[in-house]
């Protein structure tokens, strides 16, 4: 009885050894395209125009996602922050 526990135990214990490394051997390659794209934002004034552009870089050519012009909002007074003496 001892000895079949023994053996089972053995047994058991060779076939873990064997699973995790050959599962260390196995090389994962990624497609081409999985590889995830760092966006970016960036502002370009074209004829006076402002626009907001969110790309990426791939193979040395920028690639554009969005553009979208950049709303100007009308500028406030400004407040002066010192003493007024009173």
């Amino acid at each position: 009885m001892k000895r079949s526990i023994r053996k089972t135990i053995a047994a058991l214990f060779l076939l873990i050894i064997m699973t995790v490394t050959s599962s260390c051997a196995l090389i994962v390659t990624e497609a081409p395209h999985a590889h995830k794209r760092q966006h970016r934002n960036r502002v370009v004034i074209v004829s006076g125009i402002q626009y907001n552009q969110v790309y990426y870089v791939e193979n040395n050519n920028v690639v554009i996602v969005s553009q979208k012009e950049v709303e100007h909002k009308p500028k406030k007074p400004k407040h002066n922050k010192g003493h007024h003496g009173h």
